[in-house]
């Protein structure tokens, strides 16, 4: 009977002893665990303050960067209005300094003119080439002679060419007059300094209008100076000279 009690005590003490340990194996991992749970805690702190330092420099690296694209923004924008300005300068530059050359310079030649210089040289030569010819055959039938001939052609030429002269030059007088000082009577008008550019548009205008305003003078000519059209080869000869003069 004692000896099971003495078992009976030994195994109530080993199941103290093992309950003991087991607590203090349960302590010991519990205590762990609160460490564990610590320098986790500690960790994510750590990585959640380096997180928001990091949204902090790439929150300020951002404005930065949307700062340089405004800056370079306006800075095309500038750019582009720079440009343009310099285009439209540029552009009315070259249209005075073309408008100084072409006035009076018949060196520099409007290639889109059907009457430019070297094409009027043309055209005069197949004035000589026809008209003239036709004339100087009729006048020769008739028995005029070769110098007189000659003399008769050259003379309407000229004062066709004067004429015109005369004419042009007073036409665009008013056409300046009535641009530049409109509220001015021609009683009024006096001559004054024409800008390039609008002596320019009004010897355009006039090359454009010059079939308009070749029947008045062709009216004019032939009125006044009927010997140029007593027969139908001189007249269509004068005719001829009126449109190249």
């Amino acid at each position: 009977m004692s000896i099971w009690w003495i078992i009976s005590g030994l195994d109530w003490i080993s199941g103290k002893i093992n309950q003991y340990m087991y607590q203090r194996e349960a302590e010991k991992l519990q205590e762990e665990c609160r460490n564990l749970k610590i320098r986790y805690q500690r960790e994510v702190e750590k990585l959640q303050e380096e997180c928001r330092n990091l949204e902090i420099r790439l929150s300020h690296r951002e404005e930065i960067l949307n700062d340089e694209r405004r800056e370079k923004k306006t800075f095309i924008s500038k750019f582009e209005e720079e440009r343009k300005e310099k285009e439209k300068a540029l552009t009315r530059l070259s249209s005075i300094a073309g408008d100084k050359l072409r006035v009076n310079n018949p060196g520099i030649a409007d290639l889109s003119d059907e009457n430019r210089p070297n094409k009027l040289g043309e055209k005069f030569s197949e004035l000589y080439d026809n008209e003239w010819t036709e004339a100087y055959e009729s006048l020769e039938d008739v028995g005029v002679d070769e110098e007189e001939i000659i003399k008769k052609l050259l003379d309407i030429l000229k004062e066709v060419y004067t004429c015109c002269q005369h004419y042009a030059k007073a036409q665009r007088h008013r056409l300046i007059q009535v641009i530049s000082l409109p509220s001015r009577s021609d009683e009024q008008s006096q001559d004054a300094a024409t800008p390039e550019k609008v002596m320019s548009k009004v010897v355009d205008l006039q090359k454009q209008t010059v079939s308009i305003a070749l029947s008045d003078v062709k009216n004019t000519i032939i009125t006044t100076r009927s010997e140029f059209a007593d027969t139908e080869v001189k007249q269509k000869y004068t005719v001829r000279c009126m449109q190249l003069c």
